[in-house]
């Protein structure tokens, strides 16, 4: 046998391997059942990452289960806390997070995007997914509006949504679907219905909406745009309990019941805190923020300490505190501006401003 007789030998032998290889592979594929996979199954719910990320704009917390969630800009959502929980959430679309909330206890995310849509996360599944509608839509549209604000009353299994369009919608978070009872703008502007002169209009934003400790039933309602105001209104009798008078008209940047629903406290963009009694429409008073403060950002009242029977019942029962996180001038610093209240009323807190940076730390000394 000659060279090239054998090198065709070995060229037919390697090529005849090939083939039963191939074969062998094509008879395995044969033998697997029928994929139920769909497109939507191969995208990606989970990534892993590490550090913060760029762009925050939107932060919820669950006390409960000590978990932090930080919405982007480009519709990105970093959830973090306990060992081994630091993920990544990744959207289908990039629309910017406009606001966020934990149903506390239950490993369960809302998010609203700009793009007029709601997400509701299972976190504590593995991998983290999203809640799915019943026509198997990953997410619930507003139809027009975009979210504003998301609330879930403790135990609660609705959501509470407000919205761009002056109104507050309710969403059935196990079943990602959209319940009947919406609160319309002409509900909360009576007024402007009936061609009064109101103070808001349907463009204007329901920037906070809350439900009253120990009253569920009683919302608050925070509203800005063409004019801000403050409302209490009741989901039993589809009514404004009362509305909030004695603060500025524009600027409202937050609004809040206090821990056991005897006071609402509200923050305006100029560095104002006003405080009412939550059965009565007149403010308390209006605080100014100390003038070495920038924009107010968010106000929060603490924790509600209990009274005891003890002979020393006046010391163990400590006056709620209200909190109010400011911006600094001159950097992106904040600062926590507390003041003891109860019943509410101002406390000189121009020294009580404790920064949050190193930077506002020098400013403050220096003031």
């Amino acid at each position: 046998m000659g060279w090239k007789d054998l090198f065709r030998s070995k060229a037919a032998t390697s090529e005849a391997k090939r083939n039963k290889e191939i074969k062998k592979q094509q008879e395995r594929l044969e033998a697997l059942p029928d994929s139920t996979l769909t497109d939507d199954d191969c995208l990606y719910r989970q990534t892993l990452h590490h550090g913060a990320v760029p762009g925050a704009c939107a932060i919820a917390f669950d006390s409960v289960q000590g978990l932090m969630a930080v919405g982007t800009k480009d519709g990105h959502v970093k959830v973090s806390g306990k060992t081994g929980v630091e993920v990544l959430l990744v959207p289908t679309s990039h629309a910017p997070v406009e606001c966020m909330a934990f149903s506390q206890g239950r490993g369960l995310l809302a998010v609203g995007t700009g793009a007029g849509m709601v997400y509701v996360w299972d976190i504590s599944k593995q991998p983290p997914r999203r809640v799915r509608t019943d026509e198997g839509k990953p997410g619930v549209d507003l139809c027009g509006p975009s979210p504003t604000s998301l609330h879930v009353p403790l135990g609660s299994e609705l959501l509470f949504i407000g919205t761009s369009a002056n109104s507050v919608m309710f969403l059935k978070l196990s079943e990602a679907e959209l319940a009947d009872n919406t609160v319309t703008a002409e509900e909360l502007e009576p007024d402007a219905a009936e061609g009064g002169e109101g103070g808001t209009t349907k463009d204007d934003d329901v920037i906070v909406c809350s439900s009253q400790p120990l009253a569920p039933t009683n919302i608050l309602v925070g509203l800005d745009g063409s004019a801000s105001r403050v409302l209490a209104f009741s989901l039993k009798t589809r009514k404004i309990l009362r509305t909030y008078i004695g603060a500025p008209t524009k600027g409202l940047k937050a609004a809040v019941w206090s821990g056991d629903g005897r006071w609402v406290a509200a923050g305006f963009e100029q560095g104002k805190v006003v405080v009412w009694n939550a059965e009565k429409e007149k403010a308390l008073f209006v605080l100014d923020l100390p003038q070495y403060t920038g924009p107010l950002l968010n106000v929060g009242w603490g924790p509600v300490t209990e009274k005891t029977d003890n002979s020393k019942s006046k010391e163990a029962a400590k006056p709620p505190v209200l909190v109010a996180l400011t911006a600094a001038k001159g950097d992106e610093a904040a600062c926590l501006v507390p003041f003891r209240s109860d019943p509410p009323r101002p406390v000189a807190a121009s020294r009580s401003c404790v920064p949050l940076c190193s930077k506002a730390q020098s400013r403050l000394s220096s003031a």
